[in-house]
């Protein structure tokens, strides 16, 4: 295998910290190596797709990092390493070490230890479907079913090859890895299969086709597949007809959709989630006795994403308009710190966001700031920089204009949570310290609207 050939030596530079730690409590995974070019200073091991049971990683000096995660159960784990994700196969007691670089990311991903080798092959797995999607992709319009079936054949035996390349080692791999390996290899042809009926609604496609959607009716080895995630929201909404304005009564639907066609109670729940959390956020939810999320509620089996999903409705309630603005803390590039009310006060504003490591979302932003700035210039635009770790690299990134005000967040933690948009295009228009318009996107078509009655009212 290329990536453990490659790779192999990267299990000794942190060879010395597995001998002298001390013996491994029951279902304690170690976990440590290097992150190259770091974007922060932190790794994320997640066991659901959404981060509510998570586990957080701390990169240090040399940019290594090591510690220790309680797991429960053999399986994938979401591994987030900022800007991107990926999934690790992670079992009870593993000791588990891999080097990661930002800038190829999943290329560069190569992994020892006692899991090592199924991750490297998952890894190959997943390039190897990547391009598999990327080539379908582009011819999936003009493709008859039968021609889409001879490709995702084709496909599946180079796949298939890989695996069987590595049979001896592959061979004393547990039971559920092999499974895991056969949902590897197939999820991914099932989500261009329901793409492609995405684009062929009006044709007339054979019955056996949709057969892989008999997959969902029965229990998965691996809930946290992405891939499968995937395919079961595409599936579900193409089973809603792809209804353009999703209000109350499609939200319904889809829960009464999902809990009669996904029989496994961790894929349902995910997918429960997914739809919970837009119908939440898209309708400003503020009221945790709203019918429909009372019905997604009662439909989750996980305590935890119930609870999660309270706290989008806190959020929206908390950041809703004619409320006070939280009067949190800010710096500014000479570390001279304000609280935020005190800048607010007296002032009609805007108050963006900006993450350093999202440069072209910012640089058009501030485009469209600086338009609506030179138009009205009395508005005071404030731009908050959301990650209080990163001063000096982003104190080295503001733009002398003085049509703006910056400053950087002063909050820690898990609260900072909570007066963030869901979006970096999305913006507050606050006078003085109370809230106008909450979380508006600065390129929906009403925006000039609302501006202009917040400016003139």
């Amino acid at each position: 295998m290329k990536k453990i050939i490659r790779n192999i030596i990267i299990f000794y530079f942190i060879l010395s910290v597995f001998a002298c730690s001390h013996h491994k409590k029951s279902g304690t995974t170690k976990i440590l190596g290097k992150i190259i070019n770091p974007k922060k200073r932190e790794i994320v091991i997640s066991h659901d797709p959404f981060n509510v049971s998570s586990d957080t990683l701390y990169i240090h000096s040399g940019n290594k990092f090591f510690g220790e995660i309680n797991i429960e159960k053999e399986g994938l784990h979401y591994l987030f390493v900022f800007p991107e994700f990926q999934v690790m196969y992670i079992k009870p007691g593993d000791s588990i070490a891999f080097v990661l670089n930002t800038t190829e990311f999943d290329e560069s991903l190569s992994f020892s230890g006692t899991s090592g080798f199924e991750n490297n092959l998952l890894i190959e797995l997943f390039l190897a479907n990547e391009k598999e999607n990327m080539q379908i992709r582009r011819e999936l319009k003009d493709l008859s079913p039968r021609q889409l079936d001879k490709k995702l054949d084709s496909f599946y035996k180079i796949k298939q090859a890989l695996v069987d390349s590595y049979k001896p080692r592959y061979n004393k791999t547990s039971r559920q890895f092999k499974k895991t390996v056969d949902l590897y290899n197939k999820v991914p042809q099932y989500r261009i299969r329901e793409n492609y009926l995405r684009q062929h609604k009006e044709d007339s496609i054979p019955v056996y086709f949709t057969k892989y959607r008999d997959f969902l009716k029965k229990p998965v080895v691996d809930a946290n597949l992405p891939d499968l995630l995937y395919f079961a929201k595409t599936y579900i909404e193409n089973r809603l007809g792809n209804e353009e304005k999703k209000d109350f009564r499609s939200y319904h639907k889809a829960a009464d959709l999902i809990n009669a066609e996904i029989a496994d109670p961790d894929l349902r729940d995910n997918i429960l989630m997914i739809y919970c959390k837009n119908y939440i956020i898209g309708e400003s939810v503020r009221d945790a006795s709203d019918s429909v999320f009372q019905k997604y509620a009662a439909s989750m089996k996980s305590s935890s994403y119930v609870s999660h999903c309270k706290d989008f409705i806190n959020k929206n309630t908390l950041l809703a308009p004619s409320r006070e603005f939280p009067d949190i803390q800010v710096i500014d590039a000479n570390k001279k710190f304000y609280n935020l009310h005190d800048i607010l006060q007296d002032n009609k504003s805007i108050l963006s966001y900006w993450d350093i490591f999202y440069r072209s979302n910012f640089t058009s932003n501030l485009k469209k700031l600086k338009s609506i700035k030179e138009k009205n210039p009395g508005l005071q635009i404030i731009i908050l920089n959301d990650n209080p770790e990163d001063f000096e690299e982003w104190k080295l990134q503001i733009p002398q204009d003085s049509a703006f005000k910056f400053y950087q967040i002063q909050v820690n933690g898990n609260e900072i949570k909570k007066f963030l948009p869901y979006g970096l295009n999305q913006v507050f228009l606050l006078d003085s310290t109370r809230i106008k318009q909450s979380m508006i996107n600065l390129y929906d078509a009403n925006f000039q609207n609302e501006l202009n009655d917040f400016i003139n009212p």
